[in-house]
């Protein structure tokens, strides 16, 4: 029964891949078009085509013949959207990766200017971050590894903006106090794909931060890894990484990112 339930079926299969052709496509196509694209005979995509047609799906142009997607899928995806909460995704996730990494594990999302802490967990036999780092707790973003990940949405000028209106404290001599600073910081970011708080905000403390992006490529949540200096030297750090960004990469997944 088990094996039953586990096999593809492969008219949904083919069927979703038609819509997710059509999605990408980002103007109405010909039926041979679509059919080419999808690897599968024309009479086999009219069939499905002309189900979602009927089912309300799909539009088709009475003079072109050219099919495309219809807004009900906006629809839905408004619905979707009201049943998703990213923390809850990220629950069970965030908790396996304290457990593998035995250090605290936090999920972020920005608000305010501020990174707020909505779920963390730890494993590591201290527990000192865990107090640190309790759920609700606010955090500037200019010096804390999930807190950069956020800025990595904004431009140049939005930067500028962010610089003006926040009260920029270096908490310890490694503080990055700079717009100039902090754009090569973002810059280097971007570029390995993960965060890091080298005592940046508390002394004592390092952490790794990876970005959890939704659909349209935003981040819109972050996660991170955090222990003491003394258990998160470089070479543990580096050991570390892929732990971080393939479980962000999980989260953001579950959030219908795509890269």
């Amino acid at each position: 029964m088990e094996e039953k339930l586990s096999k593809l079926n492969q008219s949904v299969e083919k069927t979703m891949r038609l819509v997710e052709i059509m999605a990408r496509s980002g103007a109405p196509r010909k039926l041979q078009s679509i059919a080419q694209e999808a690897n599968m005979p024309a009479s086999t995509a009219l069939r499905m085509l002309n189900t979602l047609l009927r089912l309300g799906y799909v539009n088709q142009d009475p003079e072109t013949l050219k099919y495309s997607l219809s807004l009900k899928f906006s629809y839905l995806g408004e619905l979707a959207a009201k049943q998703v909460s990213p923390t809850s995704l990220a629950h069970p996730l965030l908790s396996m990766l304290s457990r593998r990494t035995g250090e605290c594990t936090c999920f972020a999302e920005k608000q305010d200017d501020q990174a707020v802490y909505l779920d963390v967990f730890s494993d590591a036999s201290d527990g000192i971050l865990t107090v640190t780092r309790r759920i609700g707790r606010r955090a500037p973003l200019y010096c804390t590894g999930v807190g950069k990940l956020f800025l990595l949405n904004e431009s140049h000028e939005e930067l500028e903006h962010y610089f003006e209106r926040t009260p920029i404290v270096r908490y310890t001599d490694r503080t990055i106090t700079t717009l100039s600073g902090l754009e090569r910081e973002l810059d280097g970011i971007r570029a390995r794909g993960y965060a890091v708080d080298n005592e940046e905000c508390d002394r004592g403390a390092r952490c790794i931060a990876a970005p959890v992006r939704d659909y349209t490529g935003r981040v819109v949540a972050g996660i991170s890894v955090t222990a003491p200096t003394l258990r998160m030297t470089p070479e543990r750090m580096e050991s570390l990484v892929p732990l971080v960004v393939g479980t962000a990469a999980q989260i953001s997944r579950k959030l219908a990112f795509e890269t």
